[in-house]
């Protein structure tokens, strides 16, 4: 296995997306974002569901028919006139007259509304190839390893996207074995480890494989408690190729006068094998293989006479060539300061009638801290006993005494708990909480300490242990251990309530509906 896996994991932080202009209907008006200028791609809302938004690009709109009007989710109309090389849109049931133009300025590869600011004449030359092989090879901004290796909080999502999903998804979630050797050996096994969970404020990136390009149409990946939702349209990626292809083995017989010859012009073997150099490719990429696809094949149509047989088997290899994992975040996704984060993806085939939508993974979070505010019962052996009287055998006289037959209480309160988030489903915490005894003195004690947590999604079962305080009931300190007449004296004079310290027991179930 070649060294992609360093590549996997680090070439997802240079990705970055082309600026949009944003179609959308608000307050039952169509509105155009397009505040920015040197748009390459229109960004068409729906406003209820990002599933169903729909992108844009210039390879959309060279498929377009000319002149026919199209709708968006039945809200939005749009039409391209190739004639002057304008895009129009305006909402449903509006007039055309009232729509929002604006023009593809070739020679910039850009969409503007003021077509003064296309440049009149492009400033590079229009190169003729005289063979296949003299196309230029579409360049990837390559990582600096040293700087970026040594991550311990990068995980990586892998999505199992095969044709077949709705039967079976097999999703993984993976993390560096061992920053420090990382990406010195070519197995998979000996560089990343199974991960149970995500770190807080740390970053995963989602990856699909076992796909099929020309089935999956879309896929759109959101987070919960992320500031994330993304959404892109496969088709629109491919749109400037795939539909245009037929399978290109077809033309061997047209070229079977040119195979003769022992020099090969089109010679494509050192671009396949280029091509599988890449087992990882971000969404970014990919529309640059797309776009060098296109030309490739531009210049096939017109010189297909000129291609051998041995040629045609191996320009057909790299057209239908894709990636085994492509990056479906253009961005690393920074993990939001959640205890649990799920990650939702949708994956569309062309056959199917409605999108698949399935959660790919609740994974629990580590690092930082979170806080809990809820009841707890108590066992302390703080005690509110009742101070009583006996008489005394020879004079006559009483002594004061302690009810000491009941050396504990139980009680409910409120617990506050500062807990470590682990990663599993126990973490340590810090409590404190304030307590009321069930006795008829009804003297709220506190308590504070250390303790564990066992928490579900929907359960979590707390027990915690510490130092109790409180005041509680004793002898006033003139009444001890002597004889008092008990004479316009009662129980409650001869007692007074003190601080004092003991220990505690808590536990405490919650649900989360």
């Amino acid at each position: 296995m070649e060294k992609w896996i360093t590549s996997l994991a680090l070439l997802f932080t240079f990705n970055c997306m082309n600026a949009q202009i944003k179609v959308e209907i608000k307050d039952q008006v169509l509105n155009v974002n397009d505040g920015n200028e040197n748009k390459k791609e229109f960004h068409l809302i729906h406003g209820t569901d990002i599933n169903k938004n729909k992108t844009i690009n210039y390879g959309v709109y060279d498929l377009m028919t000319d002149g026919a009007e199209a709708t968006f989710e039945g809200i939005i109309n749009y039409k391209k006139v190739a004639a002057e090389n304008k895009i129009m849109f305006w909402k449903k049931g509006d007039l055309e007259g009232n729509a929002y133009i604006y023009y593809y300025c070739a020679t910039d590869s850009i969409f503007v509304k003021d077509i003064s600011k296309c440049t009149k004449e492009s400033t590079s030359k229009t190169i003729s190839y005289e063979h296949a092989n003299q196309i230029p090879f579409p360049s990837f901004q390559e990582p600096d390893d040293t700087k970026l290796i040594a991550n311990k909080t990068n995980r990586y999502l892998i999505i199992d996207a095969s044709a077949n999903h709705n039967k079976k998804i097999n999703n993984s979630l993976f993390k560096a074995k061992d920053v420090d050797t990382f990406g010195e050996a070519d197995e998979f096994d000996k560089n990343f480890t199974k991960a149970d969970a995500l770190p807080v404020n740390g970053s995963v990136t989602i990856f699909i494989r076992n796909y099929n390009f020309h089935d999956l149409e879309k896929i759109a990946v959101e987070m919960s408690g992320a500031d994330f939702s993304y959404s892109y349209s496969i088709k629109d990626i491919l749109a400037q190729l795939k539909d245009k292809i037929d399978d290109p083995k077809k033309e061997v017989t047209a070229a079977t006068a040119y195979k003769e010859k022992e020099k090969l012009n089109n010679d494509l073997t050192n671009i396949l094998a280029k091509f599988k150099e890449y087992t990882y490719l971000n969404l970014n990429d990919l529309y640059k293989i797309e776009e060098y696809k296109r030309q490739l094949y531009q210049f096939y149509e017109k010189n297909y006479a000129t291609f051998g047989e041995e040629e045609i088997a191996i320009f057909s290899e790299i057209i239908h060539w894709y990636p085994a994992y492509l990056s479906i975040t253009p961005i690393a996704i920074t993990v939001p300061e959640n205890d649990e984060v799920a990650i939702n993806v949708t994956l569309k085939n062309k056959n199917d009638d409605t999108p698949y939508q399935t959660k790919v993974g609740q994974f629990k979070t580590t690092g930082g801290i979170g806080f809990n505010l809820g009841g707890m019962f108590y066992i302390t052996n703080l005690k509110n006993n009742s101070v009583y009287t006996k008489a005394s055998e020879t004079t006559g006289q009483v002594r004061a005494f302690m009810n000491s037959d009941n050396q504990s209480s139980v009680g409910i309160g409120l617990n506050s708990e500062i807990y470590f988030r682990t990663g599993y489903l126990v973490r340590p915490t810090l409590n404190m909480g304030f307590f009321l005894p069930f006795d008829e003195d009804l003297t709220p004690f506190g308590a504070i300490g250390p303790g564990i947590s066992i928490a579900s999604k929907k359960v979590k079962f707390s027990i915690s242990w510490g130092l109790a305080v409180g005041k509680i009931n004793t002898i006033r300190e003139q009444y001890k251990d002597v004889e008092i007449d008990p004479t316009d004296l009662t129980n409650d004079q001869l007692g007074e309530k003190v601080w004092k310290f003991g220990n505690y027991f808590g536990f405490g179930l919650t649900y989360n509906l």
